[in-house]
């Protein structure tokens, strides 16, 4: 158990670029006050810049090139390492452990979970390839793969456009029936998403658990998913369930926050605001009256970043990175624009006869 009883946990689960990025910001803000304890946990106590990665398997780099100590990044932030082993989000509780050898439990209650574990690699269930390829995730896949390819550099063979069947101990079979012998076999062709996320009882697309505009798991606030572990889906979807949330269970809420941050007619405009994120959604999903609705919604995205984001920002790149700032550019591009070939306004325009370019 962390912290004081009066502290606010925010848990982070995962040191990747999700949860490290997210880590980062919260050491800049909320951090800060003694009243909130955030802590990040990490099977690794370092950020691996994965992008690089096969740089050390090609030999370009060092492997401390592309590492940073997580510790010297978060001054604020506590960490910890170990395996995550389970989420409770009923009880708000997470599981993990650590320790070489024997793993040592421990139960870590939290306020908001940001939920950031990345992938696992994806076998497409093809025969064999799990015992036999090496996979490409991890610094240690990295100079084991570099190592293997400096004992068998001579030997390397390229076949693109071509497609893998299974794999054996004879070699890998190609779409064509060709089997290549191999003693190496590297495997990069896929992800999937991380199997501790099959136990939450949430909403998922594909094995990704559905978030909102901001991120949040429906049903479950103060539960976040980032990363490979969210399913962003389609603008005007997040703002139907947004606008639905906040019209049918969060309108009193949303009332009061609004009173705090001195908006005048609070309630009056927590109705409105909630009301065009609804019907804006399900209008951005037709895509009828894009332009329209546009239009209200960037406001909104204004109003939000001038009224609740704009101190968060301390540099130029924290406030281009604001998710606001990131919509209000998109719906100013979809004002321009306009809706899309496929989407309800064009279907009528060509009905009526209309020219597509000017609704």
């Amino acid at each position: 158990m962390l912290g004081h009883d009066r502290q606010k946990r925010i848990l982070i689960l995962g040191g990747g670029f999700g949860g490290l990025y997210a880590a980062l910001q919260l050491e800049k803000t909320l951090a800060r006050n003694p009243d909130v304890e955030v802590t990040l946990v990490s099977r690794d106590n370092f950020f691996l810049f994965t992008p690089m990665l096969h740089e050390v398997a090609a030999s370009d780099l060092d492997p401390t090139d592309i590492v940073s100590p997580i510790r010297k990044l978060l001054r604020r932030v506590k960490f910890f390492d170990g395996n995550v082993e389970s989420i409770d989000l009923r009880r708000k509780r997470v599981v993990v452990s650590h320790g070489i050898g024997t793993a040592h439990p421990h139960e870590l209650e939290y306020n908001h979970l940001v939920i950031a574990l990345g992938s696992t690699t994806n076998f497409f269930n093809l025969s064999g390839l799990q015992e036999r390829a090496l996979t490409m995730k991890t610094l240690g896949d990295a100079i084991y793969l570099r190592n293997r390819m400096i004992q068998h550099l001579e030997e390397v063979e390229f076949r693109l456009n071509t497609k893998v069947t299974g794999i054996s101990e004879r070699g890998v079979e190609l779409g064509d029936g060709t089997i290549i012998k191999t003693n190496t076999l590297v495997w990069t062709a896929g992800t999937s998403p991380n199997p501790l996320l099959e136990t939450l009882p949430c909403r998922k697309e594909r094995g990704r658990l559905v978030v909102s505009s901001y991120m949040e798991v429906p049903d479950w606030p103060g539960v976040w998913a980032l990363g490979d572990c969210a399913a962003i889906r389609d603008v005007g979807l997040l703002f139907f369930e947004s606008g639905r949330g906040k019209l049918f269970y969060k309108l009193e809420e949303l009332g009061q926050y609004f009173v705090q941050l001195g908006i005048p007619f609070p309630h009056l405009n927590a109705l409105v605001t909630a009301s065009i994120e609804f019907f804006g959604g399900v209008c951005l999903i037709l895509g009828l009256a894009t332009r329209i609705v546009s239009v209200p919604l960037a406001f909104i995205m204004l109003v939000a970043i001038l009224t609740a984001q704009l101190d968060k920002a301390k540099t130029l790149g924290d406030f281009l990175y604001l998710p606001e700032v990131l919509l209000l550019v998109l719906f100013v591009w979809l004002v321009f624009s306009g809706p899309g070939k496929v989407s309800m306004d064009q279907i009528l325009a060509r009905k009526l006869g209309i020219d597509g370019d000017k609704i």
